[in-house]
């Protein structure tokens, strides 16, 4: 997953926990990427690898994500009834246009069709196959009035990799400190003990990401998470413990006790979204 090494400074701790530790009271939504080529695990889909409890990552991020109002899952599709899903055009063209593809279906709103509250904020819009908002032929989104998302305000949109299983232990922390940052703050990004910030595992206010997507070229590829919300104003998350530990090598994937399905791994059918820690 992507990272970068960058110095620490002014972070919440990990024991900051929303109330009841389900959520910080605001309206939020998550996207979860999961088309990565996965090539230094000579292919392997990081989504299904299995755990030692015969849960897959993804459904461990998924069920991470369980109090969210809406849950978008990027990459190959799947029949899981808890997200919707979707594919960045053309697929493995990056995580940034993954986001962006993650970000359309939520402006399109649950029932496929346009969102007016999202259209509000931003002119005319007009998501596009690549997941890119445009307003005209140059690919140009020009704000005019109040940037709204949903009903609750400016409500947050978790973003996080499915290769990194135990995630869902700084879920919610990076909801509590969303829930208490200025309004001048975009985004809370978790950073781990090596002072990398993980963008894959960030929560950002919808209508500054949505804005962030807008200024995708069309027709590009591989452009990084950093370059994407590098614009934006940022706090930073100390994510807790194992939360950072990620699966990109045959020895992380063996270190955290995950298999390939089909090779020492075996699946657990049908476990429902409140079992057991994530």
């Amino acid at each position: 997953m992507e990272s970068s090494a960058l110095p620490r400074s002014g972070l919440p701790g990990p024991a900051a926990q929303p109330p009841g530790g389900g959520g910080s009271g605001a309206i939020w939504q998550a996207i979860i990427l999961s088309g990565g080529r996965a090539t230094r695990l000579d292919g392997a889909d990081k989504a299904e690898l299995i755990g030692p409890d015969g849960r897959t990552c993804l459904d461990r991020v998924i069920g991470a994500c369980r109090s969210a109002a809406r849950r978008v899952v990027v990459g190959p599709v799947g029949a899981d009834p808890r997200v919707e899903w979707t594919r960045e055009e053309p697929a493995y063209s990056g995580p940034a246009r993954a986001i962006a593809a993650g970000m359309a279906v939520l402006a399109r709103g649950a029932d496929g069709g346009d969102a007016d509250r999202v259209a509000e904020g931003l002119g005319h819009v007009d998501w596009g196959a690549d997941g890119v908002p445009h307003t005209d032929g140059f690919g140009t989104v020009k704000p005019e009035g109040p940037m709204t998302w949903d009903e609750g305000g400016d409500g947050w949109v978790i973003v996080l990799a499915c290769d990194m299983p135990y995630i869902g232990d700084a879920v919610p922390g990076l909801l509590a400190a969303a829930g208490q940052a200025p309004a001048d703050v975009d985004g809370i990004v978790g950073v781990d003990d090596a002072g990398s910030r993980q963008w894959l595992c960030a929560a950002y206010r919808a209508p500054a990401l949505a804005l962030a997507c807008a200024g995708l070229a069309r027709g590009g590829a591989g452009e990084s998470v950093r370059s994407l919300v590098g614009e934006l104003a940022l706090a930073e998350y100390a994510l807790p413990g194992r939360a950072a530990r990620d699966i990109d090598t045959p020895a992380e994937m063996r270190a955290l006790g995950f298999a390939v399905a089909g090779a020492g791994g075996e699946r657990t059918a049908g476990v429902p979204e409140s079992a057991g820690a994530y």
